[in-house]
């Protein structure tokens, strides 16, 4: 993380302290449609600089309420549902987006902008209030989770671990047995499957990993299984030429061939005349 950065997470951490005593102080003074509107602010200022944080620029200025800055940066911080592959943490994103829905349409009813003939009741003003300071500091801290995630050493542990997992029996399994593999499940929940950190453990595997028997063959397209949906082409075009002159990977014992065979399959377009010629003369 960079300097500026640094200082934009350092001031969003100093605002999460200071806005919840001016926003407590607020509701002691009865002060709800006030409280309610300083919450919403308080929360647009937070989306703010977190998007500064993560892309180094303001969110577009089209994103005129509180729903559209929370779309501008759930993305960024990996709390979109559609990407989550767990049922819970889907969940969990599913009901942020709501949360801050409901903040937004209290606010513009209630809010000390908004013209109201009723005044706020004391609940209503307290729960925007608690949940909007619980909100901010749940992503203010998954923002912390990321930039510790990401680090190279925490990626190195991960990718070491799942080589120690798969230096075992498992290294033979299907492609369906590893993705339902308990330990390697636990494993790779520890970054939420998230596929910037599986593209980083897939090159690791294909600039590190030495392949000089065949049960190191077995767990380098053993990962290769588990990561497969993953793969782009530039990858597989570099683990065929990591793989080509190496008699390990070849039949009748090495994968390399039907790893080939499979991603034809699924992906002929990755494919070149190179790989083609290889397949047809190995199975001979």
């Amino acid at each position: 993380m960079n300097k500026e950065k640094k200082k934009y997470l350092k001031r969003l951490e100093g605002k999460l302290g200071q806005q919840k005593g001016k926003l407590n102080i607020r509701l002691k003074n009865k002060d709800f449609d006030g409280a309610i509107t300083a919450s919403k602010t308080f929360l647009e200022g937070v989306f703010e600089d977190i998007h500064v944080i993560l892309l180094g620029q303001k969110i577009n200025t089209k994103c005129n309420d509180l729903r559209d800055k929370f779309n501008a940066i759930k993305k960024l911080l990996r709390l979109d549902p559609y990407r989550q592959s767990d049922e819970k943490i889907k969940s969990i994103c599913g009901a942020l987006s709501s949360i801050v829905s409901n903040i937004e349409d209290i606010s513009n009813v209630n809010g000390d902008r908004h013209f109201s003939e009723i005044t706020p009741r004391k609940y209503l003003a307290s729960f925007v209030v608690k949940t909007s300071l619980n909100l901010a500091e749940f992503l203010y801290q998954r923002l912390k989770f990321l930039y510790k995630e990401y680090h190279p050493k925490r990626i190195n542990v991960i990718y070491e671990h799942l080589v120690k997992i798969l230096d075992s029996p498992k290294r033979a399994f299907s492609k369906k047995s590893l993705l339902e593999d308990e330990e390697i499940n636990s494993l790779l929940s520890n970054f939420e499957k998230d596929p910037y950190v599986i593209r980083i453990l897939i090159s690791r595997f294909i600039s590190d990993f030495e392949i000089e028997n065949y049960r190191r063959n077995d767990i380098f397209f053993a990962a290769l299984r588990i990561f497969s949906d993953y793969l782009e082409i530039d990858k597989v075009r570099a683990i065929f030429l990591k793989c080509k002159d190496n008699n390990q990977t070849w039949p009748p014992y090495g994968h390399l061939v039907d790893f080939l065979e499979e991603i034809e399959k699924t992906k002929p377009e990755f494919i070149n005349e190179d790989m083609k010629e290889f397949i047809k003369e190995k199975k001979i």
